[in-house]
């Protein structure tokens, strides 16, 4: 051996690299070369061979480097039952669906068949879930949600997704022949933005769905926009959106001026059997209405005197006044006349009236409780002797004059000899004055025997 020499790395001759890189070209080239691309004519995939049961991703074929660490099973691929390309020859295949990367439409995920169901290029792999018009979901592009884009839509507002089009003006029958309205749709529009089939000018809560319009409360606002109180027909009680008060809201009510909860119809003409049954008004029923409140039968907006009953709209001075209002005379409570509107004839009308079924006038109330002391205390007993003439006792004798057998002669003992039920106080010879001092007579208050009407 030589001291001091070291081998040199051995250099591969120049020709040896050339011959291999040439035998490479003449196996390669042709290959790729000949074989048409994908989609073109003479295009054949490669066959993909079984990979069996086995668990690992690479297909042990000859010439194929098993050592070679390749990408993981593809999603939703059996690996082990469904075939796979086992050798890719012409170019990536990453998902080894046997078309090559450049030309697979969903080259990360298995689709041998390369389908594209809409014809955009991109596998129906690799899109989304295919639109199903039966789940009537609206899009910014589709919206009445039918899976047509609104663009080639024959009728945009309504579900057609068969886009039928019997005449062929291009308007789809949807459109054309203007179906009724089905608030199971949801279906906003322009005139019923909460799709409930109710326009928003009568529905009475546009924004919330509530096509059964209720309104438990009869105020007019539906129950899906309040919180009111349940509305009860028993209690009559109009509101501005319920003038008949039978909580169902006038836009809904088949007869709004006449109470009918039930809603009855019996024709099925709309409208409530209330409203064709009703019978002619009868002024001496005295029966006020929303719309005629002194119950004469005349409608207040007509009516020349509309708070006081006078169907016979008497105006003698013609100007435009009824009789009734232009020469009532001023209430005077020691007439004594009751009327409807004031049963105690007090000149206090009841629905002011701090006691309206006592005559109390002056409306004395001590205690400020809102109630009449006419109402707070019991009367005291009657005293004959005190001899007082009431309203309904104008003798003062404390018997009531529809009971007093003699009711304008004080007679407290209604002493009656013969059994006529006249009392002996208005019959028979005028009886001898007696001494009236000790027992006092309204008619001669000094007991004199001299009537008071005759005495000086």
């Amino acid at each position: 051996m030589h001291q001091g020499y070291e081998k040199e790395p051995s250099r591969a001759a120049p020709w040896r690299v050339l011959f291999v890189t040439c035998l490479l070209l003449l196996t390669v080239a042709p290959a790729t070369a000949l074989t048409p691309a994908p989609g073109t004519p003479g295009f054949q995939p490669l066959t993909p061979e079984p990979v069996g049961a086995q668990s690992s991703p690479c297909d042990p074929v000859p010439n194929v480097d098993c050592t070679i660490e390749e990408p993981p099973c593809p999603p939703n691929v059996n690996c082990d039952l469904e075939p796979r390309c086992a050798r890719p020859t012409q170019g990536v295949d990453r998902d080894r669906d046997c078309v090559p990367d450049d030309a697979d439409n969903c080259p990360d995920t298995y689709n041998p068949d390369q389908a594209d169901s809409d014809g955009d290029g991109v596998g129906d792999a690799c899109e989304q879930e295919p639109c199903d018009p039966e789940d009537h979901q609206p899009t910014p592009d589709d919206a009445d949600g039918d899976c047509v884009p609104d663009e080639e839509d024959n009728c945009v507002d309504h579900w057609n997704p068969d886009q039928a089009d019997s005449d062929g003006d291009g308007i789809g029958d949807a459109c054309d022949d203007n179906p009724p309205c089905d608030p199971s749709w949801h279906e906003p529009t322009a005139g019923d933005r909460d799709g409930d089939c109710v326009p928003d000018e009568t529905d009475n809560c546009p924004d919330h769905w509530n096509p059964d319009q209720a309104d438990s409360d009869g105020d007019g606002i539906g129950d899906a926009c309040d919180d009111g109180e349940p509305c009860d027909p028993s209690a009559h009680e109009p509101t501005p959106g319920d003038r008949d008060g039978d909580c169902v809201a006038d836009p809904n009510d088949n007869c709004p001026d006449h109470w009918n909860a039930d809603q009855a119809d019996s024709d099925g003409d709309g409208v409530g059997d209330a409203c064709e049954d009703q019978p002619p008004c009868d002024p001496d029923w005295h029966e006020p209405t929303p719309d005629d409140r002194d119950g004469d039968c005349v409608p207040d907006d007509t009516d020349n005197c509309p708070d006081h009953w006078n169907p016979d709209q008497a105006d003698s001075d013609g100007d435009g006044i009824g009789d009734a209002c232009d020469e009532e005379p001023p209430c005077d409570p020691e007439d004594y006349n009751p009327t409807p509107g004031d049963r105690d004839g007090d000149c206090v009308p009841d629905d002011t009236d701090n006691c309206p079924d006592h005559w109390n006038p002056d409306q004395a109330d001590s205690d400020g409780d809102g109630i009449g002391d006419a109402c707070d205390m019991d009367p005291p007993p009657c005293d004959p002797q005190a001899a007082t003439p009431t309203p309904g006792d104008m003798d003062g004798d404390c018997v009531p004059d529809e009971e007093d057998n003699c009711p304008a002669t004080w007679n407290p003992s209604q002493a009656d000899s013969d059994g006529d039920g006249v009392g002996d106080a208005c019959e028979g010879p005028e009886p001898p004055c007696i001494d009236t001092r000790l027992t006092p007579n309204p008619f001669d208050r000094d007991g004199d025997c001299v009537p008071d009407e005759e005495d000086n």
